[in-house]
């Protein structure tokens, strides 16, 4: 384990590896190189790292928990459901913060809902 990501962890209480970042993701998104289980996997290293942190590990701990990135609204085979993602993201990039520290709480507000009621991240 790197230590930056403990140093990370240790100030914000989680820790997003640089190629699990927003910025990341666009840039993969862009450049055609999402495969359909980057999400996942950026899902499954939040949480692991959300561990390095144990006075915070409860309050980031499965937080993504909710997310269906297999339900079938979001397309029929796993190539459409990634490529819907991938548009939600780039809209939700679209929209024009006032902060950076409020797109950060935003995105990450738009991530933990339930697919029904929000659009993405």
């Amino acid at each position: 384990m790197p230590d930056y990501l403990r140093d990370i962890s240790a100030s914000l209480g989680y820790a997003i590896e640089p190629k699990d970042t927003w910025v990341s993701l666009n840039e993969k998104i862009d450049e055609a190189q999402v495969i359909p289980s980057d999400y996942q996997t950026i899902f499954e290293h939040f949480n692991k790292n959300a561990e390095l942190n144990p006075e915070a590990a409860q309050d980031f701990r499965g937080v993504f928990s909710d997310i269906n990135l297999g339900d079938s609204r979001l397309g029929n085979s796993t190539t459409a459901r990634a490529k819907a993602l991938n548009n939600i993201v780039k809209l939700v990039d679209k929209i024009e913060y006032k902060s950076d520290n409020g797109s950060r709480g935003i995105r990450l507000w738009f991530m933990t809902r339930p697919w029904g009621q929000v659009l993405y991240y």
